[in-house]
C-alpha cells in the first residue's frame, strides 16, 4: 500500500480527516457525506459508493480514495469556487465523472493522478474553466467523453496521454476552442465522434491518430473551420457520415483515405465548398448519399470514385451546381433505390 501524505488543509476545516481510515468503508451510503467519524489509518485506500464536491467543503474521506467505485461528481459550485484540494490518492473512478455548471472554476488540477474512469467523463457548463490541465495522467476512458457550454474553454490540453475512449468523444458548443490540441495520443474511439458547434474552431489535426470511426462521424456547424486535416488517417467509417453546416470548409482533402461510409454519407450547407475533391478513395457507401444546400457547389464528379452499389442518392438546392452535370453523375453510380436530383439551379456549359 502507498502511503498518504497530508495536504494542508486547514482552511477546509479538515484536519481530523488526515489520516482518513479506508480499512473499512468510507461511507456507507451512496451520497458521499459519510457519517463515520472513525479516520485513523495513514493509508490510500478503495471507498464505496458516489461521491460529491460542491464548493470547498470535500466530503469526509474523499482525500484517502484512491479507488472511487462509484461516481465523482464536481457540480453546482459557487463563483468563489475557482479549485478545490488536491485529491492525491486518487486514480481510479469506477463510475462517471461529472464536472458540471460551476460557477467560478477556473481548472482540473485537484485530479493530477486520476488516470482511468470507467464511466463517462462529462465536463459541461463550467463559466469560468480555461482548460483541462489537471487532468494530465488520464489515458482511458471505459465509456464516453463529453465536453459541452463550457463558454471560456479555450484550449482543451491537457489530455496529453488519453489514448482510449470506449465510448463516444463530443465537443460540442464550445466557442473559445480554437483547436483539439491535446488529443495527439487518441488512437481509440468505441462510439460516436460528434464535433460540432464550435464557432472559433480552426483545427481538428490533432485527431490524426486515428484511423476507424467504429460508429458515426459527425463534423457539423463549426462555423471558420476550413479543413478536415486530422481524418487523413481514417479508412472507414462504421455508420454515418456528417460533414455539415461548416461555412468556411473549401475542400474534403481531409479525407484523402476513406474507402467506405458503411451508412449514410451527407453534405450539406458548406457554402465554401466549391467541389468535393479529395474523397478519390471511397470506393463505398451502404445507405443514402445526400449533397444539398451547399451554395457555390460546382463540380460533384469526385463520387464517380464510388463503384459499390448504395441504397439512394440526393442531390439537391446546390445554387451553383448544373443540374444536368448532376444528373450524369448520379447516372453513372450503381443504386438499389431511390434516385432523387433535382433544383440544381446552376449554369451549364
Amino acid at each position: 500500500m502507498r502511503s498518504w501524505h497530508l495536504h494542508p488543509i486547514a482552511l477546509l476545516g479538515l484536519w481530523s480527516l488526515a489520516w482518513a481510515c479506508v480499512s473499512s468503508p468510507v461511507d456507507d451510503d451512496d451520497s458521499g457525506t459519510g457519517d463515520d467519524d472513525d479516520d485513523s489509518a495513514s493509508y490510500c485506500g478503495p471507498c464505496e459508493g458516489d461521491w460529491q464536491i460542491t464548493g470547498d467543503d470535500l466530503p469526509p474521506g474523499l482525500l484517502a480514495c484512491d479507488v472511487i467505485d462509484g461516481d465523482l461528481s464536481i457540480v453546482d459550485g459557487p463563483a468563489e469556487f475557482t479549485q478545490w484540494v488536491a485529491l492525491e490518492c486518487l486514480e481510479r473512478v469506477e463510475g462517471d465523472l461529472r464536472v458540471r455548471n460551476n460557477q467560478g472554476l477556473v481548472g482540473l488540477t485537484g485530479l493530477q493522478q486520476l488516470s482511468f474512469v470507467g464511466g463517462d467523463v462529462t465536463i459541461s457548463f463550467n463559466s469560468a474553466l480555461t482548460d483541462l490541465a489537471g487532468l494530465d495522467s488520464l489515458s482511458e476512458i471505459e465509456q464516453g467523453l463529453f465536453l459541452s457550454s463550457n463558454p471560456s474553454l479555450a484550449s482543451i490540453e491537457g489530455l496529453d496521454v488519453l489514448h482510449r475512449i470506449g465510448g463516444d468523444l463530443s465537443i460540442s458548443r464550445s466557442s473559445a476552442v480554437t483547436s483539439l490540441d491535446g488529443l495527439h495520443e487518441l488512437v481509440s474511439v468505441g462510439g460516436d465522434i460528434r464535433i460540432s458547434e464550435n464557432e472559433r474552431l480552426l483545427s481538428i489535426a490533432a485527431l490524426g491518430g486515428l484511423q476507424i470511426a467504429t460508429e458515426d462521424l459527425s463534423i457539423q456547424d463549426n462555423a471558420v473551420l476550413s479543413s478536415l486535416d486530422g481524418l487523413q488517417n481514417v479508412l472507414s467509417v462504421g455508420r454515418d457520415l456528417d460533414i455539415s453546416g461548416n461555412a468556411s470548409l473549401a475542400d474534403l482533402g481531409g479525407l484523402a483515405s476513406l474507402s467506405a461510409v458503411a451508412g449514410d454519407l451527407r453534405f450539406t450547407n458548406n457554402n465554401a465548398m466549391v467541389s468535393l475533391d479529395g474523397i478519390s478513395s471511397l470506393s463505398a457507401v451502404t445507405s443514402t448519399l445526400t449533397v444539398a444546400d451547399n451554395a457555390v457547389l460546382v463540380d460533384i464528379d469526385a463520387l464517380l470514385s464510388i463503384t459499390q452499389p448504395l441504397e439512394g442518392i440526393r442531390v439537391h438546392h446546390n445554387d451553383l451546381l448544373c443540374q444536368s452535370d448532376a444528373e450524369s453523375v448520379a447516372a453513372q453510380l450503381s443504386v438499389s433505390d431511390e434516385v432523387s436530383v433535382y433544383d440544381n439551379l446552376g449554369s451549364c456549359n
